[in-house]
């Protein structure tokens, strides 16, 4: 069976058209940091980021409309927990307690118990 040099050529220029395609919607999208709000006792800190995307212009004043992501870190750094956001401007004034943090209607975590040993 004889395939065409034409056949070939459209197989060709499908694929390098389906890996743009799937370049283009990962790369376009990259995080910045939103806000940041760290606990009283200073253990814990929410950052929050935005997705940003290469790819939509968005109209002064809609930073905020972006969808994105919540941390909660303690004070080394290390993720304890993760939470998306349709839109971080949702993720405003947490609510600390001894163990716990929450944003209404967002997230409700409990914080780890400090380590006491000396």
């Amino acid at each position: 069976m004889k395939i065409k040099k034409a056949t070939i050529l459209t197989i060709i220029i499908i694929f390098f058209v389906v890996i743009l395609t799937i370049t283009i919607f990962n790369c376009g999208r990259s995080t910045s940091l939103y806000q940041t709000f760290n606990s009283p006792d200073g253990q814990f800190i929410l950052e929050v980021y935005s997705f940003d995307s290469n790819m939509l212009s968005l109209m002064p004043g809609q930073g905020g409309d972006a969808p994105g992501v919540v941390f909660l870190k303690n004070k080394s750094g290390h993720i304890l927990q993760k939470c998306n956001v349709e839109m971080v401007q949702l993720v405003d004034s947490p609510e600390w307690n001894p163990d716990s943090v929450k944003v209404k209607l967002i997230f409700d975590w409990k914080l780890p118990v400090p380590d006491k040993r000396n």
